[in-house]
């Protein structure tokens, strides 16, 4: 067995040792799930500015029975609350410890056949590239349209954070670099 060096879990104050990220104790304030091996499942990628369409092209495409973890979804199903509202820093710290359940309880299932469409916003690299080595998808669709179209479906929302969705679509156009690998998806009108 390789020799892993130790270092202090990345939960501040914390001195239990550990090959990376956090320990067993604070695992559940990592942004990312803790991921061993393959996961049991096909994943496809979705990621694109929001307003683009992502989740309209998974509900067209995806196959009956097929899995979908998409965090503004699991927000909405913990809160009791329609999509696209506040659901409040609480409720999604708890639907990211629910988001990486769901993904590490699939590394205990092989599903043949199954399919799992993994939504994300996905502009900044670093993040991509994390859940690229995560989770391995077989192919990742990226949602393309322009920021004017964006913003005319996040207005036509009639959201209470509409304008928090209009930033993040300004900083997903400001700061998406494409990977060569990436199939593009025009959900424009234009």
């Amino acid at each position: 067995m390789p020799f892993s060096p130790k270092r202090t879990c990345a939960y501040t104050g914390c001195s239990e040792l550990v090959s990376s990220g956090y320990c067993e104790k604070h695992k559940k304030y990592s942004y990312y799930p803790s991921v061993k091996g393959a996961l049991g499942v096909k994943v496809i990628m979705v990621i694109g500015a929001p307003g683009s369409g992502k989740s309209t092209f998974v509900e067209k495409t995806r196959e009956p029975g097929d899995l979908v973890i998409d965090l503004d979804g699991i927000q909405s199903e913990l809160s009791g609350k329609p999509l696209y509202l506040n659901h409040g820093h609480e409720v999604l710290e708890r639907a990211i410890q629910e988001r990486n359940r769901r993904i590490e309880a699939l590394q205990c299932e092989f599903q043949p056949g199954k399919t799992l469409w993994f939504v994300i916003s996905g502009s900044i690299t670093y993040d991509r590239m994390t859940w690229r080595r995560i989770l391995s998808p077989s192919k990742t669709y990226v949602m393309q349209c322009t920021l004017t179209e964006c913003i005319q479906r996040i207005q036509n929302r009639k959201s209470e954070t509409e304008a928090e969705q209009i930033q993040a679509a300004e900083r997903w156009f400001k700061n998406y670099e494409p990977f060569p690998d990436e199939t593009i998806v025009y959900t424009g009108d234009s």
